[in-house]
């Protein structure tokens, strides 16, 4: 019996432990919800400011208005819904992970793990969206010759942004379960990265040589195979 009981008190120990895990990842997705959503109401929020606003659509084409409005009101559509699912898992969430039965906390934990990606993606699609709009804005108010300028700085700065972004998310990229993170692992791999391109170049540099000046190469090789021959009938020679 008294090894029944340690039994069972194991057991409950180490669901309270696994329960605090969860807590805390819960947490991590609530939190994340209520920063995408602020700034996703931020950008429906101007969005919307730019539709309702007065322009002089006289010497406006008809299809630069349609394709304007269009984008302008999935941009805002976009981060619409952000808002709601953020809204959303951060009180359903909770609420399944408090009230609900045994479960519901790791139920809880995988579905906003899940929705955590869509809530990304629209994110980002109504922030594409969103510089779109501005750059057509500028074709709409501005002369031909200053809105290419601006079209041209929009741009960069989406092509900056996606290649930060993919940066940024390989070095905070979560390792597999074999890798671990330490300072010394950080700066090898570092290393390795910096002198990939580098081992890269010199490889191409020597094939375009071999390919340019194939007798020099034929001879080092034959060099090589000399001494190597050398080497081997030195080591195999017996010793008096």
């Amino acid at each position: 019996s008294m090894l029944l009981a340690d039994k069972h008190d194991l057991q409950e120990r180490l669901k309270l432990s696994l329960v605090l895990i969860e807590e805390k990842e819960l947490n991590f997705y609530t939190q994340n919800c209520y920063t995408i959503g602020t700034q996703a109401a931020l950008l429906a929020g101007f969005a919307f400011s730019a539709l309702t606003s007065g322009y002089d659509w006289a010497e406006t084409s008809v299809w630069l208005q349609a394709f304007w409005s269009a984008i302008t009101v999935l941009a805002m559509l976009f981060e619409i819904m952000t808002v709601v699912k953020s809204m959303q898992l951060s009180i359903m969430g909770p609420g399944l992970a408090l009230r609900g039965p045994e479960g519901s906390m790791t139920r809880a934990v995988l579905v906003m793990r899940s929705e955590y990606k869509s809530i990304h993606r629209q994110f980002y699609i109504g922030l594409f969206c969103f510089h779109v709009s501005a750059a057509l804005i500028l074709w709409i108010n501005l002369s031909e010759k200053v809105a290419p300028v601006n079209t041209v700085l929009i741009c960069l700065a989406l092509i900056w942004l996606y290649f930060d972004f993919s940066s940024l998310e390989k070095r905070l990229r979560l390792p597999g379960r074999t890798n671990t993170y330490d300072a010394s692992n950080f700066y090898q791999q570092r290393a390795a990265d910096e002198l990939e391109p580098r081992a890269q170049q010199g490889a191409n540099q020597a094939s375009t040589a071999n390919a340019r000046f194939p007798q020099l190469s034929r001879r080092r090789m034959s060099g090589v195979s000399v001494r190597q021959g050398v080497h081997a009938s030195a080591e195999q020679t017996p010793v008096a």
